[in-house]
């Protein structure tokens, strides 16, 4: 005969304790807009909240992005930056980026137990000051 135990981790006032958040697809990205047209230099990133929120409502996301370095080797990106974002939007224009520069983007989901796996990146590259910015690939060659 078989017995089976089952357990239910609680917080500090009783109630379930959260889990961590699921992770989320890459974002989508698409060419930031500036007045009247294309911002070269900035992309707008969009994504889906993760299906699986951990029992806890999500509180907020964190969004970073990261340069490649323009030393001729594509597999040389610089450090992930955070970019300012607050809230559970689920959108976000990053703004003033280097022009003709290589860059990801990644996006991960908050709750009130603790972040969630950092999404696979979106890439794209800026622009020249007179042209729009190119999306590539979902899924990026980035760490």
């Amino acid at each position: 005969m078989t017995s089976v135990t089952c357990v239910t981790v609680a917080d500090d006032d009783g109630g379930p304790a959260a889990a961590v958040p699921g992770g989320i697809e890459p974002p989508r990205l698409v060419c930031a807009s500036a007045g009247d047209g294309y911002d070269p230099t900035g992309v707008a990133a969009s994504w889906q909240a993760p299906a699986f929120v951990g029992g806890a409502p999500i509180e907020g996301y964190d969004v970073q992005y990261q340069p490649r370095i323009a030393d001729g080797d594509p597999w040389v990106w610089g450090q992930w930056q955070p970019w300012p974002h607050t809230g559970t939007a689920t959108t976000t224009t990053i703004a003033g980026l280097d022009p003709e520069t290589l860059y990801g983007v990644r996006v991960r989901a908050d709750n009130a137990s603790s972040p969630g796996q950092w999404s696979l990146p979106s890439t794209f590259w800026t622009g020249e000051p007179d042209q729009i910015c190119d999306i590539l690939d979902r899924s990026a060659e980035s760490p």
